[in-house]
């Protein structure tokens, strides 16, 4: 008996612990515009056509950004598996070149690829 009431006291523990952490996500457009000009450079060029989508796709990502600059690449919304695997082909894991960011902050942004 002594087990189970140990037990439940863990749970309810966990339960109250996870539903009070809030996780902050901030869209790229409206807190730091360096964070998606320096992703932009990053993402250039998908092969649309010659992977059977159309003349325009969009994709939002959902991102961290650790205290090296190395971008880890959380989620993806996309119709297309081509641009979910080129896009984090491209992303996770690569550094770029920033200053002014919150670390370990989930960041937001959205592409939309146009053909010229």
């Amino acid at each position: 008996m002594k087990t189970l009431k140990s037990g439940l006291v863990c749970f309810v523990l966990v339960l109250s612990f996870m539903f009070s952490t809030q996780v902050s996500a901030y869209n790229v457009e409206d807190s730091n515009a360096g964070i998606k000009i320096e992703l932009e450079k990053l993402v250039k060029n998908p092969c649309l056509i010659e992977n059977g989508l159309g003349n325009e796709e969009d994709i939002s990502i959902s991102f961290r950004i650790n205290e090296n600059n190395e971008i880890t690449v959380i989620g993806m919304k996309s119709e297309s598996k081509y641009l979910k695997q080129f896009v984090y082909e491209k992303l996770n894991n690569q550094s770029i070149d920033l200053e002014n960011f919150e670390a370990n902050t989930t960041y937001k942004v959205t592409f939309k690829f146009k053909l010229k």
